[in-house]
């Protein structure tokens, strides 16, 4: 017999189900012993008998509910669970919002709408989110020609182009399949009009990494994802060259990579065909963590004394870690000792990669500072067991009072972190075990140097600056193009390894600290730190998590999820910018006119009329504060507020302002003008200080 749910799970289920309705019904409730009471939040019943709703239930929201008895449920019996799914939902369930509910509507819904109950059964039966529905309902209103319904198939696979052949074949431990990096491209290209050129180059980024499907469970994925990075149009679309699934990574490295390495040699060979034209071809760069990198390069494990993939500095085990004391004068790997294995003890097998044309094993394999910096270095310096700012022993353990205040100072900070950080909340300082990079990158690059300033000893907090400098020099756009720029970071790290060192011993320089001192040679070859970090591989890859909706046959669902996404046209990305949000509560200049917007998006970034994200640097450096956005002719403008003082927020190790941070006195604030969105060369991060003082940051990302 199936097992009876509790009284528990069917109140919350008739919470859920009679507040989600928008069914209005007028039938009279007949009285009943078995009561529902609604104060608001929740429907209580009584608990002498699981029950099966037979009639109508009306409840009026817009009155105060604290205290009322609400109507009754007329008949009951027992049911088990598939009665109630099957049945419950099909009963007619009203909520009659007043008009004086700010969050309720029931415009248009009448108890007499097939097509409404329909809707609101199938939207309740199948869980489907509010986000969800919402969607749905914006196309069926907004569809000028309903007759279009009728042309719709009867099976979802026709409409989203599901395959029906799909065979992954077996690869040891587990099963696999190649999509091909010239097909997938053919098919963006197919489905989006992406202009290229005849002199283009598709130059090639790929991360290779393993994904664990769930928690409770050895069920993983081993993805080959690319993006071509040397074309504006689609160098932000990640898309899949192939993808393995099994209890375990593949057994056989080689055999993994062998569709990917051939193809690879074809293309850089013949070049890619787009469009029924070749292009040059090229394999730019390969992104992967320590561990990844360790397994398709065929080398040492990060833990490994000759593990460093840059430079041939043994390592030494100091306090049961393996640590590298050398800082100076190293000696860099090549290619050429690469592919001759000159170091053996570097090596533990030869890999695949080795054979295709045009790709330096050494240099073409940048590091990743996602993993290197955000969850490396700076997880280190708050978590490690002995010298963790959090986790640590004293002397270098703050008070727990300090990390307290710490804290506190983070979580109100959430109101000012922009929207670009996909409005990821800052957590409390306590939980830096559980952070993610993002949130690490934004105490690395932003909130640290304020929010650890009053609290580090100055020998800690001048060092943290130090990393902080050469971090944000290499992820700026604009520094990393300075050769001066570069050599000054690059010096900086080299500095800060050795104070860190004589501050917190060498048993602090790991294989992750050490690798700081060759961070900037890849900036040089490559760009800023963005430009080959795994931050758009790892979104992809929490996306491909979602796609699997079932354990049996996961590889599967996710080859058909792909295929059917290939199918839908890309959101063009050539617009300069797109304001919504109209409001008529804005007073203008005198030469702007209406219509008046309070969110603007652009290609790069979103500016709002809120704390997060209305404060920017225009290209003559000053500071503007955007209250507002409207007309001045025909182009749009931004109108606010620029800031009157600005001064340095720290010195050391140069001052703040080469850098584009500046302390602002929110005081000091010039009359209303307006500037055109072309004026704009930053958004700005905003950070209160102290005594009506705040600190600017420009967005790097």
């Amino acid at each position: 017999m199936p097992k009876l749910k509790s009284t528990r799970q069917l109140n919350r289920q008739l919470c859920v189900e009679t507040r989600a309705s928008n069914l209005l019904l007028n039938d009279a409730v007949k009285e009943s012993s078995y009561n529902i009471n609604y104060d608001g939040k929740f429907l209580h019943c009584n608990k002498s008998q699981r029950f099966h709703v037979q009639s109508h239930i009306k409840i009026n929201c817009g009155e105060d509910n604290s205290n009322n008895v609400r109507n009754v449920l007329p008949v009951v019996e027992p049911i088990d669970r598939n009665t109630f799914a099957n049945s419950y939902v099909l009963d007619n369930i009203s909520v009659d919002y007043s008009e004086n509910s700010d969050n309720c509507s029931n415009n248009g819904v009448t108890n007499n709408n097939p097509v409404h109950l329909k809707l609101s059964n199938w939207a309740l039966t199948d869980n489907i989110s509010h986000s969800s529905f919402y969607r749905l309902l914006n196309i069926l209103r907004t569809e000028k020609d309903p007759s279009q319904f009728k042309t719709l198939p009867k099976d979802p696979r026709t409409l989203l182009h599901t395959p029906t052949n799909v065979k992954p074949r077996n690869l040891d431990p587990g099963v696999f399949y190649y999509f091909g990096i010239e097909k997938s491209l053919n098919t963006m290209f197919q489905q989006n009009n992406y202009n290229i050129t005849e002199n283009d180059v598709f130059e090639l980024a790929v991360n290779i990494d393993g994904l664990p499907l769930s928690n409770s469970s050895a069920s993983n994925l081993w993805p080959i994802l690319a993006q071509v990075k040397s074309l504006q149009p689609i160098e932000n679309i990640v898309f899949m060259v192939a993808v393995f699934h099994g209890k375990e990574k593949p057994t056989n490295v080689n055999e993994y990579l062998t569709d990917f390495v051939n193809e690879i040699i074809i293309l850089s060979n013949q070049g890619i065909c787009i469009r029924e034209k070749y292009y040059k071809f090229k394999l730019s760069m390969l992104i992967c963590d320590a561990p990844a990198k360790s397994y398709v390069l065929c080398i040492k494990n990060h833990t490994g004394y000759s593990s460093c993939t840059k430079c041939t500095a043994e390592g030494d085990f100091i306090n049961n870690v393996l640590c590298f004391s050398d800082i100076e004068n190293l000696k860099s790997r090549s290619d050429c000792d690469f592919r001759r294995q000159s170091d053996e003890a570097h090596h533990i097998g030869t890999t695949i990669l080795t054979k295709i044309p045009n790709f330096n094993m050494v240099s073409d394999v940048p590091i990743d500072y996602m993993h290197l910096l955000c969850l490396g270095v700076m997880k280190r310096l708050l978590v490690n067991k002995r010298y963790g700012w959090v986790f640590g022993k004293q002397p270098y353990k703050l008070p727990y009072r300090d990390v307290q205040l710490v804290s506190n100072t983070l979580v109100q900070l959430n109101k000012f972190v922009p929207s670009e950080f996909c409005n990821r909340r800052t957590r409390p300082i306590e939980e830096c075990k559980r952070y993610k990079a993002t949130e690490f990158r934004l105490l690395l690059l932003y909130t640290g140097p304020l929010v650890f300033k009053k609290y580090l000893k100055p020998r800690y907090y001048h060092n943290f600056l130090i990393l902080h400098v050469a971090s944000l020099i290499m992820c700026s756009e604009n520094f990393h193009k300075s050769a001066d720029m570069l050599t000054y970071a690059k010096q900086l790290m080299i500095y800060f390894v050795k104070k860190i060192s004589e501050d917190y011993g060498y048993d602090f320089i790991s294989y992750n600290v050490h690798n700081l001192l060759h961070l900037a040679d890849d900036v040089v070859r490559f760009g800023n730190l963005h430009r080959f970090s795994s931050f758009p591989f790892e979104n992809y890859m929490q996306l491909l998590k979602k796609l699997v909706r079932k354990s049996e046959k996961p590889l599967q669902q996710i080859i058909n999820r792909v295929f059917e996404f290939s199918y839908i046209q890309q959101t063009p990305k050539h617009i300069s910018h797109i304001a919504s949000n109209e409001h008529y509560e804005g007073n203008l200049p005198e030469n702007c006119r209406p219509p008046q917007y309070k969110t603007v998006k652009t290609i790069k970034y979103t500016l709002k009329t809120n704390l997060k994200d209305c404060y920017v640097q225009l290209f003559n450096d000053d500071i503007v504060k955007i209250n507002n956005f409207a007309y001045c002719g025909d182009e749009l403008n931004i109108i606010g507020k620029t800031f009157l003082e600005k001064s340095n927020f720290f010195t050391i190790p140069c001052n703040s302002s080469l850098l584009g941070i500046f302390c602002l006195d929110l005081e000091k604030l010039s009359h209303v003008g307006n500037w055109k969105l072309t004026d704009i060369k930053h958004k700005l991060i905003f950070v209160p200080f102290e005594n009506n003082l705040a600190v600017v940051y420009p967005l790097l990302h």
